[in-house]
């Protein structure tokens, strides 16, 4: 089924309700078919990935605003980072909090892990830190800026991250020797909250601007896309593998899907389309069931089937 071709692709069918405070961050475990969300209540809790049930089970409380949260490869920890710079390191398996380590001293917005045993995060407080996760120590903290850090992306080849800056910059640096090598200045004209790759190999980036951009990323970058897609912040991008399509998040409460190599819009899921009626914070795509799941300040989270 060509999925660009109907008019109406996305709709809602599902609502998890029952966080307390603003939901911030989501992350899916496609094994296990397990959607975990966190937010303003310091709950991390676990959903079913299908939308079966109503019920979310609670798996710790943090007593914390988080911010940002993965699942480690392992499938048995997540980590989680709260407003003021602490991460939880939960067991999965026992329940419970097994580490909380506080050497950020601001936000912790984003984590990338690089092996088995080591995980990168980054924070408002402009640095990254490179942490033993079996250990749950920081071995190496690298200042890029002094203003912050907001996104975080892998190279294609893996060998270097791509850093999102309130500072309007994005930040290459090496996996190597943690350096800086390139710098892509004013790519934003004010905080670079989100970035993507599409299938040609393009990256893709939304700002508090408001705007959606496409750069060919050569040996000097080049921007060849620039649109105001939202009317204010673009807080999420993901893509919606393997569809050729695009969904960005907003503090203007809208979701927005996109064609990936054009930006052409496709289709606009606000209140009137049984959307959010707060900014919409985080989207985690659920490749196993064409799933778009969308978490916001209005506490809830919602799934829209895709086709």
């Amino acid at each position: 089924m060509d999925v660009l071709s109907k008019e109406k692709f996305a709709t809602l069918f599902k609502e998890y309700k029952g966080h307390n405070g603003s939901v911030y961050t989501l992350a899916y475990d496609e094994e296990k078919d397990e959607l975990y969300s966190a937010g303003g209540d310091g709950w991390i809790v676990k959903w079913q990935g299908a939308g079966e049930g109503n019920d979310g089970y609670l798996v710790a409380d943090t007593k914390a605003t988080i911010f940002s949260m993965m699942i480690l490869e392992d499938n048995k920890t997540i980590v989680a980072g709260d407003m003021y710079g602490r991460i939880f390191w939960i067991d999965l398996e026992d329940k419970v909090v097994k580490a909380e380590t506080y050497n950020h001293t601001k936000g912790v917005f984003g984590f990338y892990q690089v092996s088995p045993t080591h995980l990168i995060s980054i924070s408002r407080d402009g640095t990254t830190i490179l942490w033993n996760t079996v250990l749950c120590l920081a071995e190496l903290t690298v200042v890029v800026n002094h203003q912050g850090l907001r996104s975080i992306l892998p190279s294609i080849d893996n060998n270097t991250l791509y850093l999102g800056g309130t500072d309007h910059h994005i930040y290459e640096l090496s996996l190597i020797d943690y350096s800086v090598k390139k710098i892509i200045a004013a790519a934003h004209e004010n905080t670079v909250f989100a970035m993507l790759w599409n299938q040609k190999k393009q990256l893709i980036t939304g700002g508090r601007d408001a705007h959606l951009k496409m750069w060919d990323m050569n040996e000097t970058p080049q921007l060849i896309a620039d649109i105001a897609a939202h009317w204010y912040t673009i807080n999420d991008i993901v893509h919606l593998k393997p569809l050729p399509i695009i969904a960005t998040a907003s503090r203007d409460k809208t979701i927005r899907l996109w064609h990936e190599d054009t930006l052409a819009p496709i289709q606009l899921l606000d209140f009137q389309h049984k959307g959010h009626i707060n900014s919409v914070n985080q989207l985690q795509w659920l490749a196993p069931h064409h799933i778009l799941a969308s978490a916001s300040d209005d506490r809830l989270i919602k799934l829209w089937r895709i086709g």
